[in-house]
């Protein structure tokens, strides 16, 4: 395909589409995620001891000052609760995610 076909139009994993059919998009998504490699340890006990706790409603506060701190914050593995999630915003009318996690990309 030319660059000049492709100009003003979209690439989805299905194809080219018209910007116009991206509906409600979500452009910045990691839906399956490892993030563990950023923890950051402040190295004082009263925060470490925060870091292997689930997140909770409990725990929340914390993790949003802390964001690289919490070990489960840092990680998206299960794949059901990804795909409830994503039906979820569908049934809310959302049309497009934009998955930015690019595994494969240098085998």
């Amino acid at each position: 395909m030319k660059q000049a076909e492709l100009k003003g139009k979209v690439q989805t994993v299905l194809g080219l589409i018209e910007p116009s059919e991206m509906g409600i998009t979500l452009p910045h998504e990691h839906l399956i995620c490892d993030g563990t490699t950023w923890h950051y340890d402040s190295g004082e006990a009263t925060e470490r001891k925060w870091a292997r706790h689930p997140v909770t409603i409990d725990t929340l506060w914390w993790i949003r000052y802390h964001p690289f701190q919490n070990y489960d914050d840092l990680q998206l593995l299960d794949e059901d609760v990804v795909v409830d999630e994503v039906m979820r915003y569908k049934a809310l009318g959302g049309k497009s995610i934009v998955e930015v996690t690019v595994r494969g990309l240098y085998p």
